[in-house]
């Protein structure tokens, strides 16, 4: 640690060669190594030389919530990936390569969404969540319309700095087929054009199973009563 760092102030910190030992002892050849402790970054260091040494694809997951995981825990990994020292001391790199991260601001405040937090990064959140596949945002007018998966539409209603009402004013298009057109209708209004007969495909269900479009607008029916 000190030959990587000789300005750092690390009081205690971990044997490379310990840490070594106990991976060596407790894991096998593609095993994930998880540090919730990262501190310097020990453990990143001795999978790294582990992986060197017999060819093996060990993995490391480091978490550090004090203010030098980058400027310490990461920037070790870096300097052990690409080498460090110079003349005698030097050290070459062992490879390989990480991805650093860091958390932002929570998306929940209590029961609320924190309005501190960019729609689109809740958007990305809540899709993922929902299909469990990455978020790339829909080229349509509607903005609330997140996109369709697995043949079932996904919207995100939400304006911030407003309380979030969910009502007729924000009914997605393929909620109630053409009624999209009003912007803020009156209940009366809506209601006299919900009464009317509507056509449905029985096998059409945009919001998945058990939620077909014939049972969403006799729902709203009931609800606007």
């Amino acid at each position: 640690m000190r030959k990587l760092f000789p300005e750092a102030q690390f009081d205690f910190p971990k044997s490379v060669k310990l840490i070594q030992t106990l991976i060596e002892q407790l894991t096998s050849d593609g095993d994930i190594v998880l540090d919730s402790f990262a501190g310097s970054g020990t453990t990143a260091h001795a999978v790294l030389n582990m992986n060197k040494a017999d060819g093996g694809h060990r993995k490391f997951i480091l978490v550090e919530m004090m203010d030098y995981a980058d400027s310490i825990t990461a920037e070790r990994v870096r300097r052990v990936i690409r080498g460090y020292g110079e003349g005698k001391n030097a050290v070459d790199g062992t490879g390989g390569s990480f991805s650093y991260y860091e958390l932002g601001e929570p998306l929940l405040i209590g029961e609320n969404l924190n309005e501190a937090v960019a729609p689109e990064k809740i958007r990305e959140y809540i899709w993922f969540m929902e299909t469990k596949t990455p978020y790339t945002p829909a080229v349509v007018d509607n903005p609330y319309y997140l996109g369709q998966h697995n043949d079932t539409g996904y919207y995100f209603y939400y304006e911030p700095q407003r309380v979030t009402v969910l009502d007729y004013v924000g009914w997605p298009e393929t909620m109630v087929n053409g009624y999209n057109q009003l912007a803020r209708p009156e209940k009366a209004d809506i209601l006299e054009k919900l009464s009317r007969p509507v056509t449905f495909d029985p096998a059409y269900q945009p919001f998945g199973d058990g939620h077909s479009a014939e049972k969403i607008v006799s729902e709203i029916r009931k609800f606007l009563q």
